[in-house]
């Protein structure tokens, strides 16, 4: 039965998923049982909320729950953007989105080593094309009406381009700004150029490039254009070619990089 609501919430979207968490709850303790695992806090360990944040991004068998600290993205892009720029997402969708923007921003507050461990252990090896798949498959996020092309694609498809502000401030703070830490290490990089959309990534990336410079998002296009980088040379031969730049500019040594550093902001 818990297997058989978890399947109702996949298909549900912004609108009815919180009351659905809760009956799923009040349901699951009247008859004797609990929900696998929990929600997510801020009073865990950087590790165990990474690895609970992973486990979010699978959308089977998951353990972690879109409550208390990872439901704050989905509650702050309803209060900036309006409901309506969430109403086209499913439950799916909002795990992966909430999820991302968890781990991106611990890889921020100095705890990539965390977010690290959680996708290189991940027992199910799903992290990387879940977190994908939200980059490249990406819902609709405007608040007009779909636009006719959307309707002719599937889920699993490749997403038209889109430009709408609450799209490029969900890429920036969470999937984009994620894998520009991924990217930037060798092994997590290998397990992001492992996954089968992995051969869509540069052109997406490329496009949001494209349209954050259209929309003076320099943030963004900073954030896809080190991601290309990374994916075309590596990230140890980036990182050589970034430090030769700045000796050039500066005309002295610079101190290096650290590991799965990214832009602020």
């Amino acid at each position: 039965m818990e297997e058989m609501l978890a399947q109702m919430m996949r298909s549900m979207n912004f609108g009815d998923m919180e009351g659905m968490h809760g009956l799923m709850g009040e349901f699951l303790g009247a008859q004797g049982g609990k929900m696998r695992g929990g929600p997510i806090t801020s009073d865990m360990p950087p590790r165990e909320r990474a690895v609970k944040y992973v486990e979010l991004l699978n959308p089977y068998d998951k353990t972690a729950m879109l409550m208390h600290e990872s439901a704050k993205w989905t509650a702050m892009m309803s209060a900036r953007f309006s409901e309506e720029a969430l109403m086209k997402c499913t439950a799916d969708d909002l795990e992966r989105l909430a999820a991302s923007c968890g781990l991106a921003e611990m890889c921020v507050n100095g705890h990539w080593a965390d977010v690290r461990y959680a996708f290189v252990h991940d027992p199910t090896g799903e992290g990387y094309g879940e977190l994908l798949k939200f980059a490249v498959c990406t819902p609709y996020f405007g608040v007009r009406d779909v636009p006719p092309i959307w309707n002719e694609i599937d889920e699993d498809e490749v997403s038209p381009p889109q430009g709408e502000p609450a799209y490029l401030f969900v890429m920036k703070t969470g999937p984009i700004k994620l894998l520009s830490y991924l990217l930037n290490d060798p092994e997590t990089s290998r397990g992001v150029q492992a996954c089968v959309l992995a051969r869509h990534l540069a052109k997406k990336l490329r496009e949001i490039s494209a349209i954050a410079m259209t929309g003076k998002d320099d943030m963004l296009r900073q954030l896809a254009d080190m991601c290309v980088d990374r994916l075309e040379n590596g990230p140890t031969k980036s990182k050589k070619r970034r430090k030769k730049k700045k000796k050039r500019a500066a005309g002295g040594a610079q101190p290096a990089e650290r590991p799965g550093s990214a832009p602020e902001g």
